[in-house]
């Protein structure tokens, strides 16, 4: 495999591509919001944890984490940056490291500076934008801000 290709991932893209740091399940501070599709999807998994009730129940919202303040990491990441529901995990890991914002006429897309990539990423999507981003957009006007 050449260096770009590594470089941006098997696809060649690097809106897709992730270097399998780890940095984006290790720095949570409030755990990735879920849909009530993508929590059935992961019930098993959740329950498999053997975690108590109030935070089963709190899961239906938020993937669980563990640890204090910013340095909560998701119950799913294990060993060497390997996540345990990589199939079935959640659109907004899947977009990371970016999150939308819409207000009025106009959508911001943030990317994290904890994602290694962010950089590169934040100067891509202001030329060319993922199909998800194109149809979320749909001609309304955008910015990118890296923080």
């Amino acid at each position: 495999m050449d260096t770009e290709k590594k470089r941006l991932g098997e696809k060649g893209d690097i809106v897709s591509s992730c270097w399998r740091c780890g940095e984006c399940c290790r720095s949570l501070v409030t755990g990735v919001k879920i849909t009530q599709q993508e929590w059935e999807a992961i019930e098993e998994d959740i329950n498999k944890l053997g975690l108590d009730p109030v935070t089963i129940q709190e899961s239906k919202a938020r993937l669980p984490t563990k640890g204090e303040d910013d340095l909560r990491r998701c119950v799913f990441l294990k060993g060497k940056n390997v996540c345990e529901i990589y199939d079935k995990r959640p659109e907004e890991c899947r977009r990371f490291p970016i999150w939308t914002i819409e207000g009025g006429v106009m959508i911001t897309f943030v990317v994290s500076y904890i994602c290694p990539r962010a950089q590169a990423l934040a100067m891509h999507l202001k030329e060319e934008l993922p199909d998800w981003a194109k149809e979320l957009l749909n001609g309304r006007p955008y910015r990118v801000v890296l923080i």
